[in-house]
């Protein structure tokens, strides 16, 4: 994960170029001992993201984001609603198999914000708060 969030946070996403991206940044002794470009790869990565699917990612984010909201007493007077494509790189099964009864987000062609029509490709929702606490989190279909 905190491969991920270090990738996201440098602003590009494909995870093939995660391990590479990182070692490039000097951002790899960020990472837990013993974590490396060649442990990086994008069958590993998406392995984790499956299994952060199956353990109902959302209702954990939300848990923590409601333990931060009343630990820290912060207001949320709004909500900013941002959202943004997340653009796939390999094929993909037409039809997607639930994962623990969850129904994964189908990529599909469209009009993509980062200029890659011709990929597949998510929609990732965010909510966040005045404060600039991310409080919602959503993956949708591809537009």
């Amino acid at each position: 994960m905190e491969a991920l969030v270090l990738a996201i946070l440098d602003g590009h996403h494909a995870l093939y170029k995660v391990g590479t991206r990182l070692e490039e940044r000097g951002m790899l002794p960020w990472l837990q001992d013993g974590m490396g470009r060649a442990s990086l790869n994008d069958d590993r990565l998406g392995q984790m993201l499956d299994a952060l699917f199956a353990a109902h990612l959302n209702r954990v984010f939300g848990a923590i984001t409601l333990n931060a909201l009343e630990v820290y007493t912060l207001s949320t007077p709004w909500l900013h609603q941002e959202t943004t494509t997340i653009t796939l790189y390999r094929a993909y099964e037409e039809e997607a198999r639930p994962v623990a009864g969850l129904v994964p987000p189908r990529p599909a062609y469209g009009h993509s914000q980062d200029g890659h029509d011709a990929l597949t490709q998510v929609l990732l929702r965010l909510g966040v708060s005045s404060a600039g606490l991310p409080l919602r989190l959503g993956l949708r279909d591809g537009i």
